[in-house]
């Protein structure tokens, strides 16, 4: 669909927005106040080449590639998929835990906002004291 909208008839433009996925569910947890809950999120979007050259060597991949693993992941894929698609079997405990910490990270973000403003307090109370 990309290409037939942006490819050769110039009907849109294609406007990409670097690590657009992780700079959303960060604002999101400085918003309602959760950052302290979210501290691989943070960790890769301020350290996103030392995190993107782990997955690069971890598995022999492109940096393409590497980037599309956090996609996958922050929209709701997992690991064993993304291991499918770049043709490799052997899992990574270093990259294995960072995508666990961003899926968790991302539900936790996607539960707080679903619930309403009162109980929000009491979910960040919760979800700290554990």
């Amino acid at each position: 669909m990309r290409v037939a909208l942006v490819g050769g008839g110039g009907f849109a433009h294609d406007i990409d927005c670097k690590n657009s996925e992780i700079c959303l569910l960060c604002s999101l947890a400085n918003q309602l106040g959760f950052s302290d809950l979210s501290p691989t999120i943070f960790d890769y979007r301020d350290d996103r080449q030392v995190w993107l050259q782990k997955i690069q060597s971890a598995h022999l991949v492109s940096e393409g590639d590497a980037k599309r693993l956090v996609n996958v992941i922050v929209s709701g894929g997992c690991y064993e998929t993304w291991l499918e698609s770049v043709s490799k079997r052997q899992y990574a405990p270093v990259i294995k835990g960072l995508c666990f910490k961003l899926c968790m990270q991302k539900l936790g973000h996607y539960v707080i906002s679903c619930c309403n403003t009162q109980s929000l307090s009491g979910l960040k109370w919760n979800a700290k004291s554990l």
